[in-house]
């Protein structure tokens, strides 16, 4: 194979995974229900690629390092955070649905 055909098809092929991904970004704002607890959620990209089911509503979070708890933003970065803290918050994100899924485990 010559090196522009090689080229040409790795750029097709992020061209397509790109359009995927845009594609699931758009979807993530769709709520449906848990199929285990009918809570209502969203489905969320992470910056690796993968669908993570988070609660439907956004919360506020605050960054902590070492945190207990995990929130995953809209541009699909998880953070180690704590949903309650002094001062301002550092945003607002969405809670992984297996946190708070009464059947998921």
């Amino acid at each position: 194979m010559s090196n522009a055909f090689k080229t040409a098809f790795k750029l097709n092929a992020l061209m397509e995974e790109k359009q995927m991904l845009q594609k699931a970004r758009k979807e993530s704002h769709m709520i449906v229900k848990c199929k285990f607890c009918k809570a209502p959620i969203r489905w969320l990209i992470t910056i690796k690629g993968k669908k993570m089911p988070v609660d439907g509503d956004s919360r506020p979070y605050w960054l902590k390092p070492k945190g207990s708890k995990r929130i995953v933003t809209t541009q699909g970065e998880v953070f180690a955070c704590e949903y309650e803290g002094d001062g301002k918050e550092n945003g607002h994100g969405y809670v992984p649905h297996a946190a708070s899924c009464s059947r998921y485990r």
